[in-house]
Order: C-alpha cells, then structure tokens, then sequence
C-alpha cells in the first residue's frame, strides 16, 4: 500500500498526523524569544563583551561575522 504504480513513492500528505514530525520542525526553525534577545543584551552589557562577535563558522550564515544584536539571526552579509 506504500508505494504506488505510477511511481509517486508516498502519499501526499503523510505525514500530516505525525506530531512528532510537526513538533520537531516547528522547534527547529523556532527563532529567539524577545525576553531572551534582551536578556543576551544585558548580559553583554554587564560583562562588557559585545553580543555580535563570533569566530568564524561555516555552517552559519556568512560564516558567523554579521550577527544582529535586535533579531538575534545571523545575515549573509552586512548589507542584508
């Protein structure tokens, strides 16, 4: 019953029911709370190191050196 003679694989929609499934991409593109972005903020404030420096990552966006404090996500480049 899985797959189907003209080939498509699944059904569409399969996994429409699975929570698991729903739970784990909601959570994985969850961005930051803005109780938490202001609580990095005064962190930083306090041990006066800045909020927006990282080394370089390659799995980041730009390679983690444009960071913006305010919606606390990582950019391509500065003029994005």
């Amino acid at each position: 019953m899985g797959t189907a003679l003209s080939g498509r694989g699944r059904r569409k929609g399969g996994r429409a029911k699975v929570k698991k499934y729903k739970r784990a991409t909601w959570l994985s593109r969850r961005a930051k709370d803005t109780d938490q972005i202001q609580d990095e903020i005064e962190k930083s404030e306090i041990t006066g190191v800045p909020a927006d420096k990282f080394e370089y990552d390659d799995e980041l966006p730009g390679g983690g050196q444009f960071f913006c404090v305010e919606t606390g996500k990582h950019f391509a480049d500065a003029k994005a």
